[in-house]
């Protein structure tokens, strides 16, 4: 086992934000943001997404094949929307059927360039199970995990033993039975990961049928920002989504001001940072848009669909509390396996994609967007037709990413602390196991 042992710091200064106090309402048309981080070649974010979204459509297809033949050798695929490329990691040779679909999707005019792969989805996903069992405490413990793009091996985030158990000399992540075991296997990189919590990227009046976007709560003390509007038939009721971190399960939740009652918190499933709030006044196939709570301004937008994001993906997230950022790029699944997801009760690890800023120091989450719908437009942001994809809830800051400062708090008017990077939990595949018994993202 080659095992490669990096410390990062990240330190980023912001220019404070100014907090608004008095509140705007909803508008019912969004307009398209900052073209801040627009990638040349693209006069506009609504080109790009154009552009994307053949791209995510034809990956999905190369996937679906490879999850129907089994012992495939694919490992991943990489949209470059300003390139308009897919390029797909394989080990070994694709199937007779798995090459058919290549071919299809090269034939409608998508170059796919084909890369070897070191390992396979299926031999990486093995190991990451594998090391997720060191993720359930002791002296040292497994903080992330994540599959490198490429195939060429795993990166795991490693809490170092308090120095009083720590043993003397000792390489990181040694006393780690299955980290161990997996490094024999694949090509390991540890990183020293953190177990402390990040703070959670937790408008400010929503109303029945509720959207998504908005603030809720359930204490006085405390906000996080309601995800997509999901529906149940097996018990007929209207739920929104929102992160299982934001605590309040059984909870009565309310909108950002209190002056609508939703309902009560229920659980989630194991392995996601997701959680339902289940409401009597229903809920609407729509998210908010543009700038944070009480700021003048904001739009909404009309949810059509529900999709999962692949690396190199374009993505906007909308919190309540920082509002929308569309300059993120989608750098690929991991675990976040830190101390405090076994303290929410769904298990050791949660499954969280990856976003990046691709403007330096440009804020895309804070404390309070908890929850709060990531996502992809459809037809541009201001026209009739225009809607949105959803993708995600956004969770926390990822491991070993610095907090910045971003100005005061949109609720509280205390100075906010937010983020450069951010995981998100993927929705489609969160309701999984409801949507067997018929749960869907609702559109409009």
């Amino acid at each position: 086992m080659r095992v490669v042992l990096l410390v990062t710091a990240v330190a980023i200064s912001l220019v404070p934000q100014a907090a608004s106090a008095q509140p705007g309402p909803a508008s019912s048309a969004a307009v398209e943001p900052s073209r801040l981080g627009l990638p040349a070649g693209f006069a506009s974010w609504a080109q790009l997404f154009d552009a994307q979204r053949p791209l995510d459509e034809a990956a999905t297809r190369i996937e679906d094949a490879a999850s129907a033949h089994p012992g495939s050798g694919f490992t991943s695929v990489t949209v470059d929307a300003a390139k308009g490329t897919l390029t797909v990691f394989w080990h070994g040779t694709p199937s007779k059927a798995e090459q058919a679909v290549l071919d299809h999707v090269r034939h409608q005019g998508t170059t796919v360039t084909l890369v070897p792969a070191r390992y396979s989805k299926l031999d990486l996903d093995r190991q990451v199970a594998l090391i997720a069992l060191d993720a359930a405490g002791g002296a040292e413990r497994v903080t992330h995990i994540t599959k490198r793009p490429d195939g060429s091996g795993i990166e795991v985030g490693v809490a170092p033993a308090p120095a009083s158990s720590a043993r003397t000399g000792a390489a990181l992540g040694s006393s780690l039975a299955h980290v161990q075991a997996a490094g024999r296997d694949v090509e390991l990189t540890i990183t020293v990961g953190s177990n402390d919590r990040a703070p959670g990227l937790s408008r400010e009046s929503d109303t029945p049928a509720y959207w998504g976007g908005a603030l809720v709560r359930y204490s006085a003390d405390s906000y996080c920002s309601s995800g997509f509007a999901v529906h149940w038939p097996q018990d007929g009721n209207d739920y929104m989504t929102t992160a299982a971190h934001c605590g309040g399960v059984w909870q009565t939740y309310s909108n950002g001001n209190f002056t609508s009652t939703m309902g009560p918190g229920t659980p989630g499933g194991t392995g996601y940072d997701l959680m339902f709030i289940r409401t009597a006044g229903g809920t609407a196939g729509r998210i908010y848009t543009g700038p944070r709570a009480y700021s003048s301004g904001q739009g909404s937008m009309p949810v059509t669909r529900a999709s999962h994001t692949h690396v190199g993906d374009s993505l906007c997230t909308g919190g309540a509390a920082t509002g929308w950022h569309c300059y993120i790029r989608a750098s690929g699944p991991t675990r976040d396996c830190r101390a405090w997801v076994a303290a929410v009760g769904l298990g050791n690890c949660f499954n969280v994609e990856g976003g990046i800023t691709t403007v330096a120091n440009q804020l895309i989450a804070g404390h309070g967007d908890s929850g709060g719908p990531v996502w992809t437009p459809i037809n541009g942001f201001d026209q009739p037709n225009s809607s949105a994809d959803a993708r995600g809830l956004i969770s926390s800051r990822p491991d070993g990413w610095a907090d910045i400062p971003c100005g005061n708090d949109p609720v509280f008017n205390q100075p906010n602390t937010c983020s450069t990077a951010v995981w998100f939990t993927d929705v489609v595949s969160a309701i999984g196991p409801w949507a067997a018994s018929g749960m869907y993202v609702k559109t409009s």
